[in-house]
């Protein structure tokens, strides 16, 4: 929540209007709302009973859940909500690749090696794509790039891979 607040901040002081993601706003209702600022703080998306085992917290559903039709899910135990796993796993992945693609692009990261070491070590991208900036390039830029305009176009903006990052992406693809 401060990160967003402090984004939000930036922006105006440049003069943009920052668009909290429907994921920051979910955040910030969590913490201001419902005061349940993360494990740190005791409680979050779970409870931290005193010696117990961490649960969900029931709040989720009933605040956050998706509205059940009365004759579905709420009568009978056989509708389920189905998830694309492969929508899933993409929005994970890409997001973060997507972010730190930026990150090189802005000079935050220098290298693509500091980018997937990083990556790994810092935000806990999986061990097995080799890193962020390797994902993109196992995936192939191209490929990578028409994929994260189909999640852009389903899930906002944090998944927009504008042209300059493109670029940098593409410039710092290492040569095998």
């Amino acid at each position: 929540v401060h990160v967003m607040e402090q984004t939000m901040q930036d922006f105006a002081a440049e003069g943009k209007a920052y668009s909290p993601s429907k994921g920051e706003q979910l955040v910030a209702k969590m913490v201001k709302e419902f005061k349940r600022p993360g494990r740190a703080g005791g409680a979050g998306f779970y409870d931290y009973p005193a010696g117990g085992k961490k649960t969900l917290w029931p709040g989720l559903a009933t605040h956050f859940g998706r509205p059940v039709a009365a004759s579905s899910a709420a009568t009978d135990p056989s509708v389920t909500t189905t998830w694309d796993m492969q929508d899933i796993k993409d929005r994970l992945l890409y997001r973060q690749a997507i972010e730190t693609a930026r990150c090189l692009h802005e000079g935050v990261l220098t290298t693509v090696h500091d980018a997937n070491i990083g990556s790994i070590f810092g935000i806990g991208f999986p061990v097995w794509t080799g890193g962020a900036m390797q994902f993109i390039y196992g995936i192939g830029i191209d490929a990578f790039a028409k994929r994260a305009a189909q999640l852009a176009n389903m899930h906002g903006a944090g998944f927009v891979l504008d042209a300059a990052v493109l670029e940098t992406v593409r410039r710092h693809q290492p040569v095998y």
